[in-house]
């Protein structure tokens, strides 16, 4: 007999329970009437290609996110109504609940990162680019079709430089014996400043070319044997640094260096 109760208080607070539960259902139904539509299109564009005029579409697959809050709905709802798009051919294009007085809606597309090709004159074919979009917004009620259009803005990662090709022609005294004389042959060219550093080898007539960021100043440094001009002649070790400021865009103009008479180092 007392399992029999038991049993029977169980059955009553189940049945209380999902009572409320099925109230809830019916009472949220009868708040949120998300029957009546409307259809929303886009066109997302991104500068992919600056060879070319005007903006491409964003890649097929690039996601944007619809999202309404239930506050249109109902005044006193709370949360949101969201659903995702897939950009095909630049468009997306997606049916959303609305009413009869209106709703607004927002589109928020999804970051992507992507190589853009660069104009002719750029320092780089491709750099890779960061795109973000700002969300839109539009205002639809049932039965409309509103056509919006969406800008991507982009910007290099942080971690790109635009280099440039600078071909320099050095003279040095490495030779007491001599006048303004070509940089030997064969020398390992130090270029360097705070935040890169590279090397090249001189060649023929003191000519040598490297890659070194846009627009900065740098330094240049090279060791050699000087010929001292002594009875017998000596050698001695020398170091031989010069400054220079970089370009904003790589050139085929060769460049006069001097790197004077050098330090003894040794």
């Amino acid at each position: 007999m007392k399992k029999f109760r038991s049993f029977l208080l169980f059955a009553a607070v189940c049945s209380l329970f999902f009572s409320s539960c099925e109230e809830d259902i019916q009472k949220s139904d009868l708040t949120l009437d998300l029957s009546k539509k409307a259809t929303v299109k886009a066109y997302v564009y991104a500068e992919l290609d600056k060879t070319t005029a005007g903006y491409e579409y964003a890649p097929d697959g690039t996601e944007v996110l619809l999202t309404i809050s239930h506050g249109n709905f109902n005044p006193s709802a709370s949360g949101a109504w969201q659903d995702t798009a897939v950009v095909n051919n630049g468009i997306i294009e997606m049916e959303v609940p609305v009413t009869n007085d209106g709703v607004s809606v927002s589109l928020s597309c999804a970051e992507f990162s992507q190589e853009q090709l660069q104009s002719y004159d750029a320092n780089s074919e491709k750099v890779l680019m960061l795109y973000k979009a700002n969300s839109s917004n539009v205002r639809i009620k049932t039965g409309e079709r509103k056509t919006v259009e969406i800008f991507y803005n982009e910007s290099a990662l942080s971690n790109h430089v635009e280099m440039v090709t600078v071909k320099y022609e050095a003279f040095a005294d490495v030779d007491e014996r001599e006048f303004n004389e070509y940089v030997p042959e064969g020398t390992e060219m130090h270029v360097f400043n705070d935040v890169f550093s590279t090397t090249a080898t001189v060649g023929a007539d003191g000519v040598f070319e490297v890659k070194v960021p846009a627009n900065i100043r740098f330094d240049m440094e090279f060791f050699a044997q000087k010929t001292l001009d002594t009875d017998p002649v000596s050698y001695k070790k020398y170091r031989y640094r010069q400054n220079n400021w970089a370009p904003s865009t790589s050139t085929p103009q060769v460049r006069q260096i001097n790197f004077g008479n050098g330090d003894l180092w040794e």
